[in-house]
């Protein structure tokens, strides 16, 4: 079938090694365009790296809202959304997500890959696809090797998905969770809550006015925790 027939306006014949003359003159004069493969790494590497960042944009806004809603530090709000998840096993897999969406975002705006060309191998932090891997790895080697800038996007894309479905699905049962409880239990944990946004803003509003010893007093608290 040749390319007329395929419906297309013209055709390629890719090789590793090159074409003979007698290619190249059979070729000449027609819609057919004879490349070797670096050749069309290089012609559509970049609109085929540009496209494949492109495709992820939808999601990356997504996971990114669900920061914006439940991990922003600096946000008392974050408080009461992240109440809805108040049995351990939803927050437990709240905490999870954090690290999990944390790293897909890093994955995606980090500086490697560059380019369709890598470099490769590339190394991330984290578990794109493989989010139980956070709960049996050490922490101090969080990280996924890709042998080609193909593999990174098919994995980045595939974990990118994973992570707003499941997410939309832990949402879903930490409310209902939250909905089945009595009134009375509802009326309490909106009390916690209010509490604790409440406790939290002054110390946002003091920031100022306290300078160095506010940052003196948050390093202590932060070396504490650790």
């Amino acid at each position: 079938m040749d390319v007329w027939e395929a419906g297309a306006n013209f055709g390629l014949f890719v090789s590793k090694n090159g074409f003979q003359s007698g290619a190249k003159a059979a070729a000449a004069g027609t819609n057919i365009s004879l490349v070797t493969w670096e050749e069309l790494q290089h012609t559509y590497g970049n609109e085929w790296f540009t496209g494949r960042r492109n495709a992820l944009l939808d999601y990356v806004q997504k996971i990114r809202l669900v920061f914006d809603l439940h991990f922003d530090q600096f946000d008392p709000q974050v408080i009461h959304n992240n109440m809805f998840f108040f049995l351990p096993p939803h927050y437990e897999r709240l905490i999870l997500m954090n690290h999990w969406g944390g790293d897909l975002l890093l994955a995606f705006w980090g500086t490697n890959p560059r380019n369709y060309m890598g470099p490769e191998p590339i190394m991330i932090s984290g578990f794109p696809n493989s989010p139980e891997r956070y709960e049996t790895a050490d922490r101090n080697n969080w990280t996924t090797t890709y042998v080609s800038v193909r593999d990174f996007f098919a994995d980045l894309e595939a974990g990118m998905k994973r992570f707003v479905t499941e997410f939309e699905a832990l949402s879903k049962g930490a409310h209902h969770a939250f909905e089945s409880l009595s009134d009375v239990e509802r009326v309490q944990k909106f009390s916690q809550v209010n509490r604790a946004m409440a406790e939290e803003t002054p110390i946002r509003v003091y920031r100022d006015i306290l300078d160095a010893e506010y940052e003196a007093a948050l390093s202590k608290r932060i070396n504490v925790q650790r």
